[in-house]
């Protein structure tokens, strides 16, 4: 029985083994051609059996000693037994096909069999080429920042995401009110009161301009950042609903208008050097001034939206861009 556990231990490691070191040594030379992989498989498996024997390890001291050749015999029949497996655990089609190929030159060159195989392996090559540049463009797609017109009386158009974000789910970037440079959420900050002082935004006294509108700096003309009046009129032309999607928690906008839509993510925000109510709470700067240290913001929750809400300027919010 202990002879039956060292048997099953030591194989058990020394398959892992051939594929974590095996995976190392392909992704250190970027190894892409199967047949390859599994030959580099297949060298470190001899080599790990030789080296099982050298050292003594497990079952292999039951195999013989270095200075035997039925010692190498029996730890290279091991090597062949493990390289086996953990080439079938790889890919176990490509494992057969590199066999028929093997028997098919021994028998009469392979000349045929490498022909075939070459024309095999440059179809799938060209097909993984194709699905690459088609998953490319999807993902360009879907990365692409779009206008919704929702048909609101003024006929601003809204952006589909936050400024920074990559998806109409995430949150982006997070600004103080009249800073241009953001911060992703959870990463180093400093949304204080002392370095906003330092700042150009804190000697605002009126309405943002262009030049410190975190959408226009980081999006280009004509984005911008919505007006106090433009979120409320998002908030009196649209039907909103607590929601979850894609695992993130926010407000949908529907218009009442056509029926099309746009997502709020309860982005959370920063406070001095913390991160706080990702999930619970949404904020998002409008460019509206409201007093020396304070900006309109909207403001929501699972319970209610609030279009006319204000805040303290250094706060870390995210923003969302429009256009006319």
């Amino acid at each position: 029985m202990e002879i039956l556990t060292t048997m099953f231990a030591t194989f058990v490691g020394f398959v892992t083994g051939v594929l974590f070191i095996t995976e190392m040594v392909n992704k250190m030379f970027k190894v892409e051609n199967t047949n390859v992989r599994m030959i580099v498989s297949w060298v470190m498996s001899f080599g790990l059996a030789a080296l099982g024997l050298w050292l003594q390890v497990g079952f292999f001291a039951d195999c013989g000693t270095p200075d035997t050749w039925q010692g190498w015999v029996k730890a290279m029949c091991i090597g062949l037994g493990c390289g086996w497996c953990a080439n079938y655990m790889y890919d176990r089609n490509e494992m057969w096909r590199l066999l028929e190929w093997v028997f098919s030159f021994l028998e009469n060159g392979g000349k045929e069999k490498r022909i075939a195989m070459a024309e095999e392996a440059k179809v799938r090559r060209a097909m993984k080429k194709q699905l690459t540049e088609e998953n490319t463009d999807q993902n360009e797609a879907d990365n692409k920042l779009t206008a919704v017109d929702l048909e609101l009386p003024s006929g601003t158009k809204w952006a589909d995401r936050n400024v920074g974000a990559k998806s109409p789910e995430d949150p982006g970037l997070f600004f103080s009110w009249g800073k241009v440079e953001g911060v992703e959420f959870g990463k180093k900050c400093d949304f204080s009161e002392e370095a906003y002082a330092e700042t150009e935004g804190a000697k605002l006294k009126g309405n943002l301009d262009a030049a410190h509108d975190a959408a226009t700096v980081n999006l280009g003309a004509p984005w911008r950042m919505p007006t106090d009046e433009e979120f409320q009129e998002l908030y009196d032309n649209c039907d909103r609903k607590w929601t979850t999607e894609n695992g993130y928690h926010g407000v949908r906008f529907t218009s009442k208008i056509n029926g099309k839509s746009i997502f709020f993510s309860a982005s959370g925000y920063g406070a001095g050097s913390s991160w706080s109510s990702r999930g619970a709470n949404g904020y998002y700067w409008s460019s509206s001034f409201y007093s020396s240290r304070h900006a309109r913001d909207l403001y929501f929750y699972s319970g209610g939206v609030y279009p006319q809400n204000y805040n303290l300027r250094y706060y870390g919010f995210a923003v969302r861009a429009v256009q006319n």
